[in-house]
């Protein structure tokens, strides 16, 4: 080989590699753009999270709340309901005295 096939065979290695590396900046731009894509996603997305959290929270509150108060009504009528039975009971045992009395 001469010089001048020296040069031209290492003029085409660099234009090789020139291509080579133009083709890899794109792959890189390309995942650069499709991670900024992702990381955007993401930040969406733990927004979307953190709101719901927010509305469980809430519900989750009011459902505490919900409970007492029927815990308390279920008191209530289970100390109404023994004290109907009981004066019905008491009714009925006066009707059937006065039944057999007469």
């Amino acid at each position: 080989m001469d010089d001048g096939q020296l040069v031209q065979e290492q003029q085409r290695l660099m234009d090789q590699q020139d291509s080579h590396l133009d083709i890899l900046a794109a792959s890189i731009s390309r995942q650069h753009l499709l991670a900024n894509d992702i990381g955007g996603e993401l930040e969406s997305q733990v927004g979307l999270i953190e709101s719901l959290e927010e509305e469980v929270d809430n519900t989750h509150n009011r459902l505490g709340r919900a409970r007492q108060k029927l815990d308390r009504v279920a008191r209530g009528v289970g100390g109404n309901l023994s004290t109907m039975v009981i004066g019905l009971l008491i009714l009925i045992l006066l009707v059937l005295i006065v039944i057999f009395k007469t």
